[in-house]
């Protein structure tokens, strides 16, 4: 039995042509001092296609000048992204392509892990409904 909520190696998004494509070209989503960005592309492009989804955690230098502080948020972002993420199973993400998402934390204080997760919650919840506005656009 393989545990869904587990954050693997190969779901986390390293590649930095593909993470400057996704806050470039990505669409992007401000909720209570957070940008959540997210972009389809082919499945070609990316090393492990048998992932549907990456994720990019990002805390700004320019915010949190602490190291510490920098880990604290994108430890809270990952702990959040790995509880919820079954809410992006709802989402069917179209054939021969991946779903980039990025989560990055523009708030000047370190935040509380109750709002960090419900956020990142609210987000995937409604991200089936924002990306089909999106798309109509």
């Amino acid at each position: 039995m393989v545990d869904d909520r587990k954050l693997g190696k190969n779901e986390i998004l390293r590649n930095n042509i593909l993470i400057s494509e996704l806050f470039r070209c990505g669409k992007k989503q401000y909720i209570h001092g957070f940008v959540f960005f997210h972009l389809f592309i082919d499945s070609v492009r990316v090393p492990h296609p048998e992932n549907r989804v990456f994720t990019i955690f990002v805390a700004r230098k320019r915010n949190f000048k602490k190291a510490v502080d920098r880990n604290r948020v994108k430890r809270l972002l990952r702990e959040s992204y790995r509880i919820n993420k079954y809410l992006l199973s709802n989402y069917d993400i179209p054939e021969n392509k991946v779903l980039l998402l990025g989560l990055v934390c523009i708030s000047n204080s370190v935040p509380s892990y109750d709002g960090t997760e419900s956020t990142v919650r609210s987000y995937l919840d409604n991200f089936h409904k924002l990306n089909s506005e999106n798309e109509a656009d």
